[in-house]
């Protein structure tokens, strides 16, 4: 895979995760604990993560910014459209 093949594949796949209408993003971060947000986005660097709706064992933030070496994992589910979406586009190439 090229450069550019690699960029398009990351780009479909957070289209995909910020655009989903399935259930919140689950963040696993590198202190062990397990944050949710609502939508998720990211930047072009991949190096920040703008999340609404971020519930903490804090409490909720309306706004708030992750940096990625805080995320160790996300997990979010996407419908299976979405899922085949992503997959026949990488094996179309």
């Amino acid at each position: 895979m090229d450069r550019e093949e690699a960029r398009a594949r990351m780009l479909r796949l957070w289209m995909t995760a910020s655009t989903s209408d399935a259930a919140r993003t689950s963040i696993h971060t590198t202190q062990g604990t397990v944050v949710h947000t609502d939508k998720l986005i990211t930047n072009a660097g991949q190096t920040l993560f703008a999340c609404t709706n971020l519930a903490t064992p804090l409490g909720t933030y309306t706004h708030a910014v992750l940096r990625d070496h805080d995320v160790a994992q996300m997990e979010w589910p996407l419908t299976t459209s979405e899922l085949r979406a992503l997959l026949l586009d990488d094996m179309d190439k």
